[in-house]
């Protein structure tokens, strides 16, 4: 009986740490075509204008959420040939983040980031500018995860 209770006290404090934060109330989903990958943005937020994410009414803050079939080291090559990573915010299996050098003269942010997925990885793009606070961009890029 004392294993048990034993078992149950370790659990009540391993599980919090790895269960990932909840997003703030008012929050909805976004999720990826085939719906697959799913992250959270803030409630105001609707369709991009390009039809591709979401993102801020009237900014040009926005999110972008797919699936690839490919794997973390696929994704992180592609980081790696493709752009200009400025700043590794993450790197663990769970999942990679970084930052990447934005086009001279739009004032943005962005960043790229996947977490492993059955079959494949989820990837997300983020680009902020002071329409959302790095604080909200961070909530949006930890809600990032398999459905």
């Amino acid at each position: 009986m004392r294993s048990k209770r034993t078992l149950v006290a370790a659990l009540a404090i391993v599980l919090p740490l790895s269960a990932a934060p909840a997003a703030p109330a008012g929050w909805k989903p976004m999720t990826s075509d085939g719906r697959k990958c799913s992250a959270m943005v803030p409630g105001n937020w609707g369709p991009a204008v390009t039809g591709a994410g979401m993102q801020v009414p009237g900014g040009r803050s926005h999110a972008m959420l797919n699936f690839d079939s490919g794997s973390m080291d696929d994704f992180k090559a592609m980081m790696a040939t493709m752009y200009r990573v400025t700043k590794a915010v993450e790197n663990s299996p769970g999942r990679y983040w970084v930052e990447l050098a934005g086009a001279k003269g739009n004032n943005m942010r962005e960043w790229r980031l996947a977490v492993p997925a059955s079959g494949g990885v989820c990837t997300a793009f983020i680009a902020f500018d002071s329409t959302l606070s790095e604080a909200d961009a961070k909530t949006i890029a930890m809600s990032v995860k398999k459905r």
